[in-house]
């Protein structure tokens, strides 16, 4: 798939179709992270909180440069983060 020009029917038809796996699989990365931050029993809990907090702002910002507002006329834009975070 070309990243320049417009993206063939077949292509835009492909990322439909794979677009709620993807975001499944980021989601997955997302939660198994803030459950190994959240689940620790040693340390200051106060700080685990406050890297909890970083960890989901910051993944929100992924998920909306990746998901949000999924139209064939951005996806080149979508292609490039959803590379980005490795899906």
């Amino acid at each position: 798939m070309s990243m320049e020009g417009p993206l063939e029917e077949r292509d835009w038809k492909y990322m439909r179709r794979i677009h709620d796996e993807m975001l499944h699989v980021l989601c997955r990365r997302i939660n198994y992270k803030a459950a190994e931050i959240a689940g620790r029993e040693f340390g200051n809990p106060h700080e685990h909180y406050l890297e909890l907090f970083t960890h989901v702002r910051e993944s929100d910002k992924i998920v909306a440069d990746c998901f949000n507002d999924w139209r064939r006329s951005n996806i080149h834009r979508k292609i490039r983060a959803l590379r980005e975070h490795d899906l």
